[in-house]
């Protein structure tokens, strides 16, 4: 009988390693800066065009996350809170404790891999009057007046 609870006990330490690596896996190391463009203008755009910076208006804000993160945590930390709990009054407590802590850390782990849909916005007055508005997730070393290259979708100091 000893036996059989030590077996058990090493089953219910296997499925929470398991679920511990598997929600580490969903971490996402660092990524290199992406400068998109997300603004609106009007006229062509044809190859490449050049500017002066006019403003640059920092706009961060905290992400808000879907929610997938929070659920998958959930139900994860629902089954590893079941399998540790030991009487029926355990499981139960265990479901509900695991179901919670796993869904606070699957929403941080979703909220530390979502990137920022932009940080600042930059406003390029082109050669020529027209004004473009440029949504970038890093400004690098760029600052109001710099003459700056637009080529398509990147803004880059020259």
């Amino acid at each position: 009988m000893e036996a059989f609870a030590m077996s058990n006990r090493l089953i219910r330490l296997s499925t929470v390693i398991v679920c511990a690596g598997l929600l580490a896996a969903c971490a996402n190391p660092r990524q290199k800066p992406v400068y998109e463009e997300n603004g609106t203008w009007s006229g062509q755009r044809a190859g490449l065009q050049y500017g002066v910076i006019r403003s640059i208006e920092d706009v961060s804000s905290r992400q808000s996350t879907s929610g997938a993160g929070a659920l998958i945590g959930g139900v994860v930390g629902a089954v590893v809170g079941r399998q540790l709990g030991g009487s029926s009054e355990g499981r139960t407590t265990g479901t509900i404790v695991g179901a919670i802590g796993g869904a606070i850390a699957g929403n941080e782990i979703e909220h530390h891999n979502t990137q920022p849909a932009g940080r600042y916005r930059v406003q390029v007055e082109i050669d020529g009057g027209q004004m473009r508005t440029f949504n970038l997730a890093q400004l690098g070393d760029l600052k109001p007046g710099d003459r700056v290259v637009v080529d398509g979708q990147s803004v880059r100091r020259y």
